[in-house]
């Protein structure tokens, strides 16, 4: 076909190992769409030092950093040469959204396509970021039950190997998605299940949101698909195999049945509103939990989920009732309130405007309601590189707060010491047993 003017049609998210990459493979066998491969490139925004003020200032150097961390697949070798050489200079954080636009066309123009659409997974995670720099956008995203999800990320080397701590992970992440499903239009939500038992019905549903004509190509698997196998991602070569609907219920026989009762205590609710089954007829109604966000990576693997099956030994009863973090207003205190992230992150510490003072004195607030509440058992989860030699003086009385409200804190490797050198000594009685994985 000949190329003419390329257009962008939006994103497509979703948790990790959702059938992300299944459905990718199909758009792009259609005539006119070309799917990215991961970019990851609003993710490395946010992370870059500074956020996306940072990156302007350091430009065009910034943009060659954040290249740097892309993988190159067997029509694409990430290259910002060429972005820089039509935008040698930005004015604004506003401007970001060109680099992004001038990413996607050079790829589309590599496969002579006329649309194109961007995927990575983990971009859920940054709608927030992408609708202030890249306004009214479509957004595509793939939902999986989250029980094989959380089975199917155990067996990635980049995610946890413990399977409660990737249901939370999935937790996390589609209530992330529902929140913002609150506040947007321009969004669509097709579930993996469906894609794989009602494909035709699913792709005519896309392509009426993309405005694009239904192709039956789409159906048909091809060489092409291995232009989204980004380098070291070789778990992602089924999609070039036929559509299995028997690989739905896999996570079944994988996952010891104590594991599957105490995921669908944790994510019954979520579960149902997406309509998947469980085995538990009705959830309690009382001994709340709420979580924080999302809990570190790497470095715990074993520590969240060890201490979520010990809870759920003792209290059978307990249900997830959101992810909230510490600077959020509640309502109403739950039995539980695990804090697995950042108390204040390091982006409040660097701008100190009226958001920024909002979410210290909401935390302070949730925090002094727990101490005098002494219903709600506080658990802290404390990692040295996000605590130790806190010189913000708010942070610090936030850490100081949430010690002295802590039913438990979880340290790595059962190390106080760095913890107790900054805010004094730990009662024993607070002290988590973290067992060997």
């Amino acid at each position: 076909m000949s190329q003419g003017k390329i257009s962008f049609k939006g994103y497509i998210v979703g948790e990790g190992r959702s059938g992300t990459t299944l459905f990718s493979a199909m758009l792009n066998r259609h005539s006119e769409i070309c799917v990215t491969p991961e970019t990851h490139f609003y993710r490395w925004i946010s992370l870059y030092s500074g956020g996306p003020s940072g990156f302007i200032s350091n430009y065009p150097e910034s943009l060659r950093e954040i290249f740097k961390y892309m993988n190159s697949t067997s029509v694409w070798t990430p290259d910002p040469k060429p972005i820089i050489r039509k935008y040698p200079t930005i004015r604004s954080v506003n401007d970001i959204n060109l680099l992004f636009l001038a990413m996607g066309d050079l790829i589309a123009k590599q496969i002579n396509k006329t649309f194109w659409l961007e995927k990575t997974p983990s971009h859920i995670r940054n709608i927030p970021l992408i609708d202030q720099l890249h306004p009214g956008q479509k957004v595509i995203c793939i939902v999986r039950d989250g029980r094989a999800v959380a089975e199917s990320l155990t067996r990635m080397d980049w995610a946890s190997n413990d399977y409660i701590e990737n249901c939370l992970r999935w937790l996390f992440t589609m209530r992330i998605y529902q929140r913002f499903l609150e506040d947007r239009a321009n969004t669509l939500t097709i579930r993996y299940e469906d894609i794989v038992n009602y494909t035709v019905v699913s792709l005519k549903r896309v392509c009426t949101f993309l405005e694009v004509s239904y192709e039956s190509s789409m159906l048909k698997q091809s060489t092409k698909d291995a232009y989204l196998i980004e380098s070291g991602h070789q778990h992602k070569n089924k999609i070039m195999g036929e559509i299995d609907p028997s690989n739905i219920d896999l996570w079944k026989n994988q996952i010891s049945r104590e594991n599957i009762i105490y995921s669908e205590h944790l994510l019954g609710s979520e579960l149902k509103k997406w309509g998947y089954e469980t085995s538990i007829s009705s959830l309690a109604n009382k001994n709340r939990i709420l979580i924080s966000p999302f809990p570190p990576s790497n470095q715990t693997h074993h520590i969240i989920g060890n201490f979520v099956r010990d809870l759920l030994k003792t209290e059978p009863d307990l249900w997830l009732d959101n992810t909230i973090n510490i600077g959020e207003k509640v309502v109403k205190l739950p039995l539980y309130w695990f804090q697995f992230e950042e108390l204040l992150p390091a982006r409040f510490s660097e701008q100190e405007n009226q958001k920024s003072n909002r979410y210290f004195y909401t935390a302070l607030f949730n925090l002094t309601k727990i101490l005098l509440n002494k219903k709600t058992r506080f658990v802290l989860y404390y990692h040295p590189k996000h605590y130790d030699n806190c010189r913000w003086r708010k942070k610090r009385l936030i850490i100081a707060f949430a010690i002295r409200a802590a039913w438990k804190i979880i340290v790595p490797m059962n190390d106080y010491s760095s913890l107790e050198q900054c805010y004094g000594t730990i009662k024993p009685r607070q002290k988590y047993a973290v067992q060997p994985n």
